[in-house]
């Protein structure tokens, strides 16, 4: 017996060429960094290291005005799901946008995801109503003087337009759609803790308000039928919906 077949033989060839096909490590974003085979180091170029700035920043500010709130319980709840949230949301931003129009969507979401959990705490804290639309846009006379109220009322302004582009989207267009669950929890959240914690004043219920959680509140209806109960993004995104759909029913014409 020769010494070849006593010794079996081992192909590595096709195990080598699947070892290759593998990528080595799991990327963090598209486009933004890559990784050298075989254990070398991660090569990170100027723009995620920008990105991974401003998600510290963002998850960072969130807790600090939670220390700043002396930890009460609403106040936490709405900065920890906005800090938690924020790097999710930042590197979600060049793989869920396409166009200038999808860049814009996308970056508009992020603003407000990280602007409403800040502001949106200390508004709860201070038990400052998110004012009627009618009482920031109307004439000069009506409107709130409140300077924490009119900012946390131009947020949900934003955060309602923003929904009706994602809702109404996924309504008439939903074909290669993306579901922003992330930035979309951030920034409803806060307002959803902040009409449950903050006694509701009394009022005439305004109509564009309503108007915009009738809107929403059909979508979420048709959103959730068309797109099934597997996709769990969808679920998410109907929830949030739902719940901001809620909170802008709340709204009270409160005088300035």
């Amino acid at each position: 017996m020769s010494l070849h077949a006593a010794v079996p033989s081992r192909d590595v060839g096709p195990r080598l060429a699947r070892d290759a096909s593998q990528p080595s490590r799991r990327s963090l974003g598209r486009g933004f960094h890559s990784f050298v085979s075989r254990g070398c180091a991660v090569d990170l170029d100027t723009g995620l290291r920008a990105l991974l700035v401003v998600s510290i920043v963002s998850a960072a500010a969130p807790f600090v005005s939670a220390i700043l709130a002396r930890f009460r319980v609403p106040q936490v709840v709405v900065l920890i799901v906005g800090g938690v949230l924020i790097g999710w949301t930042v590197e979600s931003i060049p793989i869920e946008s396409l166009g200038v129009g999808g860049w814009s969507r996308s970056l508009a979401l992020a603003a407000v995801a990280i602007v409403a959990p800040i502001v949106l705490s200390v508004a709860t804290m201070c038990g400052a109503p998110v004012p009627a639309y009618f009482r920031i846009l109307g004439p000069k006379k009506e409107r709130m003087q409140n300077r924490l109220a009119v900012s946390a009322g131009l947020i949900l302004i934003l955060t309602m337009l923003l929904a009706f582009v994602v809702a109404l989207a996924l309504v008439f267009d939903p074909r290669y759609r993306d579901f922003p669950f992330a930035p979309l929890t951030a920034a409803v959240v806060p307002f959803l803790v902040h009409r449950l914690a903050v006694a509701l004043p009394k009022g005439k219920r305004p109509a564009a308000e309503t108007a915009g959680a009738s809107v929403l509140a059909l979508s979420v209806i048709y959103i959730l039928f068309n797109e099934g109960f597997a996709n769990w993004q969808s679920l998410w995104v109907c929830v949030m919906l739902a719940a901001l759909s809620f909170s802008l029913a709340r709204v009270r014409d409160v005088p300035g």
